[in-house]
């Protein structure tokens, strides 16, 4: 059996003006506007004090900001790590839901419908994504019994809950998960609970 660490705690990073207007971030490199800059200090604030064996960020700009928030309250300097960067989103990075399905119909209704077989046009598959994050898990995390803290993104965080809650393709879209969400994950044996600390749609 594959040694996996015992607990995940997964920040989503603030807010940012990309979020704001409602387009798709990928691998750009935007930084957290104000609404972002608490949300990641209400994120931060609600993980002071925990026992951390890690803190790991995705090298966006974004996600480092929300990091170092959370570093100062758990007491531990976040080391960057790109496998918990951003899908490469390809033809969708800064354009809307609604552009992407005018442009790319058939793709787009694919990732929607089935998203952990689809890809972005021009872009990386959430089997890549899943790759780079299980090497992660299965690597550097192996075995730790303290929570490791990993600030990434939505669709990181998604693909996580899908395959260690099981949620899969039918609920992949289902959790409310905005800017600033955190989510606990507890390993017990073979199955995985998940808790939010800063709750869905919080």
């Amino acid at each position: 059996m594959e040694r996996l660490p015992r607990s995940i705690i997964l920040v989503r990073h603030g807010r940012t003006a990309l979020n704001a207007q409602g387009r798709m971030r990928g691998h750009a490199d935007v930084p957290l506007d104000e609404v972002g800059i608490e949300e990641a200090r209400r994120a931060a604030a609600s993980l002071s004090g925990i026992a951390a064996a890690s803190l790991r960020t995705s090298p966006l700009a974004r996600a480092r900001q929300t990091a170092a928030a959370v570093g100062r309250a758990v007491g531990l300097e976040a080391v960057v790590d790109d496998r918990l960067e951003d899908l490469d989103h390809g033809d969708w990075e800064g354009v809307s839901p609604e552009e992407a399905s005018r442009s790319h119909p058939r793709p787009w209704a694919a990732f929607r419908s089935f998203p952990l077989d689809a890809r972005p046009p021009g872009g990386e598959s959430l089997a890549e994504l899943e790759r780079r994050l299980r090497e992660l898990l299965i690597g550097d995390l192996a075995g730790e019994e303290e929570p490791a803290i990993l600030v990434t993104h939505e669709l990181p965080i998604r693909l996580l809950l899908a395959r260690l809650a099981g949620s899969g393709n039918a609920s992949f879209w289902e959790p409310r998960l905005p800017t600033g969400a955190v989510v606990r994950l507890d390993r017990g044996g073979d199955r995985w609970s998940q808790r939010w600390i800063v709750p869905a749609g919080g």
